[in-house]
């Protein structure tokens, strides 16, 4: 049995238990957080050691420490050690469509609003003349 099937992007068939359900909430909580994106997009240049990430974003080694952690307890990034040195790297790069999808749609859904904010203003245009 498929955890997940889906018949195509617009509609889907999910048919989860509450223990999937519950592992997909979970990730979704933890992309939930602006910090864990931009990591991940740090991350998604290559495998980085945490200074170069804390760099990157600059921020503090404690809360980017806090941030790899839920990521990595999560299964979207991996570490490695290397010398003195941990190195994180993207675990699960279907995490970079998910974005990609969620980004699509709120531009699709920002066009939507725009262009009924413009036909209104037409409307409102047309009334006061």
């Amino acid at each position: 049995m498929q955890v997940c099937s889906y018949s195509n992007v617009a509609r889907s068939t999910l048919p989860l238990d509450d223990q999937m359900m519950e592992l997909i909430a979970r990730r979704f909580r933890v992309l939930g957080e602006l910090q864990r994106l931009r990591i991940l997009q740090v991350l998604d240049l290559g495998e980085q050691p945490v200074g170069s990430i804390v760099d990157a974003l600059s921020g503090n080694q404690s809360n980017i420490s806090r941030h790899l952690q839920a990521l990595h307890d999560a299964g979207l990034i991996s570490r490695r050690r290397k010398g003195s040195s941990i190195l994180y790297s993207i675990a699960d790069p279907i995490v970079f469509k998910l974005c990609s999808l969620v980004c699509r749609s709120a531009a699709d859904q920002a066009e939507q609003t725009l262009s009924l904010v413009a036909t209104q203003r037409k409307r409102t245009r047309k009334a006061t003349r």
